[in-house]
């Protein structure tokens, strides 16, 4: 042994680079990992990634509550107060990253599900990083103007061109029904895909498929409910939402009858230092924000770093279905399935309407069928406000109501005086900018319109 030491040590005595030169085994190179023993850090990847751009601290829910009535600005970063005032501009350094991480996460859920396809087509994880990439697509629909790209990045990447909403929404049902062929019956890949393809059939106005689609998803979320979780590690890991509207950062509080046609979550919220109002909601007052001005009211939805934040459960099916119902005259069994969610004990008393530590929730009052369309519209989309407040739907709904219910964008989104410290008028968005990166992109440099 010795002799074979010595002779190694000989052979690169002149040349040191070599012998101190050691393999980086920390870093997992993309081509590293396609095979089939890479395939447990593509999933993580790639649910790592959907959480860093669904939950970070600006990400698809943070930002769009801001753009919409949930959320008030409440510290003194320009790019923040642009998105309150709807008046966000194309170099806003803050929307570019949030748009490069939904780019990265739509990538690396793609790399991902080829990698499995190929090496373990059977797993299960296949389903759900599918249904995940569908998701990706819901937000691109939702939250932007028409116009996005979806490019490949490869050496040299090859620019996508401009999509539609409604092109979007089609790749997340290509990825939904892939993700329903491949999971098991009563799977919760299966539900996720499920409530996914509903939402996407919603924002195309096909309230019966919608409706079809989440019919069997079970209500009970201890049945099903399917969280994005986060993590104390790093910050990279940390619920954003938290960090965002809560006292780490104190940038942001939870709105109340914002700038005109804002609902009232904190009027009609359970404010936790009186212990009284609508759990669905918890909210508490401590102070000021980043401004130095503006008094800050923060979630207790989201109580921690580490709280998960659900992407998909039964409460939202029921919602999907009850708005087929009413669509389609069956006003009252849409009233029975609202009020039947009110008083549903399993639903109020579990995360996130009630978390470990807080006080217990009781029935919700019944509601009174208001009588008319306008009225029953106004109904359905508050109490789909309030069950799925802070969890990146609020803009995709109020974009329907104007596209699909017929309604004014300003006697919808926050109108008026801008009321944050910033002060001024709101502008007129109804939706995000493509940040002005795409501009590289020749074929597809920007908006092709804003309309919602």
């Amino acid at each position: 042994m010795t002799v074979l030491a010595l002779c190694t040590v000989a052979a690169t005595a002149c040349n040191l680079d070599k012998a101190l030169k050691v393999q980086d085994v920390d870093v997992a190179t993309p081509e590293s990992t396609i095979t089939k023993a890479g395939l447990p850090v593509l999933y993580a990847g790639g649910r790592a990634d959907f959480q860093v751009q669904f939950t970070g601290t600006d990400a698809s829910v943070t930002f769009p509550g801001l753009l919409t009535d949930e959320l008030r600005d409440i510290d003194t970063f320009p790019t923040r107060i642009e998105v309150d005032q709807r008046a966000t501009q194309r170099t806003n350094g803050t929307l570019t990253t949030w748009y490069r991480n939904m780019h990265l996460a739509r990538v690396s859920l793609e790399r991902a599900t080829a990698a499995f396809h190929q090496f373990d087509p059977t797993n299960q994880q296949l389903a759900e990083l599918h249904a995940l990439d569908g998701f990706m697509y819901i937000f691109f629909a939702e939250d932007f103007c028409n116009g996005v790209a979806y490019s490949t990045f490869g050496t040299p990447p090859v620019y996508g061109t401009a999509t539609t909403g409604e092109q979007s929404l089609a790749r997340a049902i290509a990825q939904f029904d892939t993700a329903i062929s491949l999971a098991k019956p009563k799977s919760p890949e299966l539900y996720l895909a499920k409530v996914g393809k509903g939402r996407a059939l919603l924002n195309l106005g096909k309230y019966a498929e919608a409706a079809a689609a989440v019919t069997d998803v079970p209500i009970n979320p201890k049945d099903f409910q399917y969280l994005v979780y986060a993590s104390e590690n790093s910050t990279r890991e940390n619920n954003g939402i938290y960090v965002n509207v809560g006292p780490p950062s104190k940038r942001f509080a939870v709105a109340d009858v914002d700038a005109t046609n804002g609902l009232p979550f904190r009027t009609l919220g359970m404010d936790t230092a009186v212990k009284t109002g609508d759990p669905r909601v918890r909210w508490y007052k401590s102070g000021i924000g980043q401004d130095g001005a503006s008094p800050a009211y923060y979630t207790v939805k989201y109580p921690s770093r580490s709280a998960p934040t659900v992407l998909a459960d039964g409460v939202e099916a029921q919602l999907i279905i009850a708005e087929y119902e009413f669509k389609s005259g069956a006003a009252t069994a849409a009233m029975t399935r609202l009020n039947d969610l009110r008083a549903n004990m399993d639903v109020l008393n579990h995360e996130p309407y009630t978390n470990p530590g807080q006080p217990a929730a009781t029935a919700l009052p019944a509601l009174a069928d208001p009588g008319t369309e306008a009225g029953r519209v106004d109904l359905l989309f508050k109490e789909r406000a309030f069950w799925l407040y802070l969890t990146g739907h609020r803009l995709g709904d109020l974009r329907r109501l104007v596209r699909q219910y017929g309604r004014t964008a300003e006697s919808v989104f926050p109108t008026g005086t801008y009321k944050g410290a910033a002060g001024g008028a709101m502008g007129t968005d109804v939706n995000f900018p493509i940040p002005i990166d795409e501009q590289n992109n020749d074929v597809a440099p920007s908006c092709t319109d804003r309309l919602p």
